[in-house]
């Protein structure tokens, strides 16, 4: 696999991580969803064994929950990463914005295969918002233009509100 396949497969479970934390009730509430993305990975050093890069993306959230409060949310992520043999790491922040504009922040790191998010702030009706998710297998769709890849990943964890 190319080094932005690999990247951006480490983005799009991230992105997924970040898509999945938008509240509908003020209960805890589970979420399942299928975040799909693009974006563009660009590289700091790269020999081997060791390579460095950012990686900044766009993309869509469907909901695979019956309760489809994160259908049609889009994100914006941002992420450094590194990659060695056998093992990628990766870590940083998305915001996700619902169909009215309203924004969460999420934190999230990731070490390939598996990553974990966690909610850090919330604005209009997500106010208060606190959750956490975790994220596993993605299908890759290879590259696009040059250092540039799409693909998506599916994500499951809950979320609430403040009473």
């Amino acid at each position: 696999m190319k080094f932005i396949e690999k990247c951006m497969i480490s983005v799009s479970g991230i992105a997924l991580i970040l898509a999945a934390f938008v509240p509908m009730g003020r209960a805890e509430t589970p979420f399942d969803i299928t975040e799909c993305h693009s974006g563009i990975v660009k590289p700091m050093y790269l020999s081997e064994p060791l390579r460095i890069f950012s990686a900044e993306g766009f993309g869509i959230v469907m909901s695979n929950h019956e309760n489809k409060v994160f259908h049609n949310f889009t994100v914006h992520i941002m992420a450094i990463g590194q990659i060695m043999p056998g093992k990628t790491m990766e870590s940083g922040y998305s915001k996700l914005i619902d169909p009215n504009g309203d924004i969460i922040m999420m934190e999230f790191s990731r070490v390939e295969p598996e990553g974990v998010s966690k909610i850090l702030y919330g604005t209009g009706k997500w106010k208060g918002i606190k959750g956490s998710s975790k994220s596993g297998g993605r299908i890759v769709f290879g590259r696009i233009p040059p250092n540039a890849a799409a693909a998506c990943s599916r994500t499951t964890g809950t979320f609430e509100l403040p009473k």
